[in-house]
């Protein structure tokens, strides 16, 4: 019962906090320090220019990249459990997971001494 009041003063607690946040304001809406007005129009300028250089470059089209998943039951800092029973099991399971997914690349990671 004691952790049932405790977790309900928490939700109220994130309730009333999340009410009084201003999640529409943005940090490009916070005042500029008057010692920096000069430091950010320039740099606020640099990078006007260069957003516009990237969008008159760009043709649109996606790059070639792709993303890895860990092979996490294969990590290397696993060191002797590696080498129990349901390891190899544990791997390969994971490696159809991945390939049903459509992952195409893996990431694994190595222990050097």
């Amino acid at each position: 019962m004691r952790g049932l009041v405790v977790g309900l003063l928490g939700l109220a607690a994130l309730v009333a906090a999340w009410g009084s946040a201003d999640f529409g304001r943005t940090v490009a809406d916070a005042p500029v320090p008057p010692e920096y007005a000069a430091l950010h129009a320039e740099l606020l300028a640099n990078l006007t220019t260069f957003e516009t250089t990237l969008d008159g470059e760009w043709d649109g089209g996606m790059g070639d990249g792709r993303f890895a998943g860990a092979l996490a039951a294969a990590n290397g800092n696993k060191s002797a459990a590696l080498l129990t029973a349901n390891s190899w099991t544990r791997i390969v399971e994971m490696l159809d997971a991945f390939e049903a997914m459509g992952v195409q690349l893996i990431k694994l990671d190595i222990a050097y001494p």
